[in-house]
């Protein structure tokens, strides 16, 4: 049991049903659930709904992973430099200190029952590098003309 989310894809003007292609697949990882309830305004109670998807929140979600990803390989670069002589444990952990404002601010984690961990580290971050790749497929297989993208959760 614990949060589970999709991106599904249907013909346009065809009401969400069986024949729908699941597309995209998320386990546990609330930050992408919370961007879903805060940006996009679907409502934190939508468990089992689905709600459309604009191409658009899907290039932002993108664009949000990504600037993570970047802000935090360059404070590795920059904790490296700066104190070479410490371990990697001992830098990732003083980079994801360092990090939590930045994400709170970005893409902030959620608790919920069953929602998965909170923490701002390698967890974290792996979940947002899979969510960049998955969504970016998904931008670029739907032809946004012709289908529709909505989001489904079951927790």
């Amino acid at each position: 049991m614990g949060l589970d989310m999709y991106l599904y894809r249907k013909k346009k003007n065809v009401p969400v049903g069986r024949d729908d292609e699941k597309i995209a697949y998320w386990r546990k990882a609330n930050a992408v659930r919370k961007y879903f309830i805060d940006k996009c305004g679907y409502p934190a109670n939508g468990n089992c709904q689905p709600y459309p998807v604009k191409k658009e929140q899907l290039v932002t979600l993108v664009k949000i992973c990504m600037d993570i990803w970047r802000e935090y390989t360059w404070r590795v670069q920059e904790y490296t430099d700066e104190h070479p002589e410490n371990t990697v444990q001992e830098m990732n952990d003083a980079v994801w200190a360092d990090m939590r404002d930045y994400c709170e601010e970005n893409l902030p984690s959620e608790s919920g029952f069953f929602f998965g961990d909170t923490s701002y580290d390698d967890w974290y971050l792996d979940r947002l590098i899979g969510t960049a790749q998955e969504v970016t497929n998904v931008i670029n297989l739907v032809d946004w003309d012709t289908e529709d993208v909505y989001y489904y959760e079951w927790w």
